[in-house]
């Protein structure tokens, strides 16, 4: 911001930089071959079902690692329908789950497929998680 104002001085002596308050947990724990997504599986601007279109692309050159879908919404049984119809079988649908950031903590890569996004809470979730 400073570098947009750099020519409006009162503007810019006014600009303070805050950093993220986000407080990273102390485990380094491994990290298994899961990709993650936690998302409301809707198409509007969540655009969900790019997650499993992306991944029917590549899944059969990753069978050892999984994509893990964490959400509910009205694309879910479409979602499910196309990977059983393309024979991807490493994907998971849990849905809502309680222990996100468990999930999120073993996890090597978070996906975040919004079309558009105010503040991502996926992305701080798994930032969290040291992603």
């Amino acid at each position: 911001m400073k570098f947009l104002f750099k020519n409006d001085k009162k503007i810019a002596k006014k600009i303070r930089v805050v950093r993220n308050p986000i407080i990273l947990n102390g485990t380094d724990a491994a990290k298994e071959k899961l990709i993650t997504l936690v998302s409301r599986l809707e198409n509007k601007h969540k655009n969900a079902f790019l997650a499993v279109k992306a991944w029917a692309l590549i899944a059969h050159k990753f069978p050892e690692w999984k994509l893990v879908i964490l959400g509910d919404g009205s694309l879910r049984q479409k979602m499910e329908n196309f990977c059983k119809e393309q024979n991807i079988n490493n994907v998971d649908f849990p849905g809502f789950v309680s222990n996100v950031d468990e999930i999120l903590a073993k996890s090597a890569v978070s996906l975040n497929v919004s079309n558009c996004e105010g503040f991502p809470m996926g992305v701080a979730e798994a930032i969290v998680q040291k992603m």
